[in-house]
């Protein structure tokens, strides 16, 4: 009879997607106290929490590859690779949509909510180990979309 106790470790394996659940929350209510002539501030909060995202998924990494939450979640170094580049091109995309968003009149603080929320939907199914983590990562995307 195996043991399934959870211990820190395997919540530090989990960190980038756990930061990058709270970093969303900070945004989302950030954002609520920003008025519509700084909305430029959730832009660079967005952009910190994407480079404190980075920072932690770099911290984190390890050589080889590591399976916790009774074999749902697996962190190697594929997911790793993978999870850095998301968070780059979610980083360049908000860079590059700044403008649009201004000159069309629609820099809103949803954009930047909705575009961290697809990134936490792609760094789930990125390590998903199983058939329903990739659906419970798949349904977090789709969470932008709605």
């Amino acid at each position: 009879m195996t043991s399934h106790i959870m211990n820190g470790i395997d919540y530090l394996v989990a960190a980038p997607e756990i930061a990058m659940l709270g970093l969303i929350c900070t945004v989302l209510i950030a954002d609520l106290f920003i008025q519509d002539e700084h909305r430029v501030r959730t832009y660079w909060l967005s952009m910190l929490a994407l480079l404190v995202v980075l920072v932690i998924v770099s911290l984190t990494g390890q050589p080889g590859s590591r399976v916790i939450f009774s074999g749902s979640y697996i962190s190697d170094p594929l997911s790793q690779i993978l999870k850095i580049s998301a968070v780059i091109f979610v980083a360049i995309s908000f860079q590059y949509s700044r403008d649009y968003l201004r000159a069309n009149e629609i820099h809103r603080g949803e954009f930047y909510v909705l575009g961290l929320i697809g990134l936490l939907g792609m760094m789930i199914m990125m390590s998903a180990n199983s058939l329903l983590t990739v659906y419970l990562g798949l349904e977090t995307l789709a969470l932008s979309l709605y």
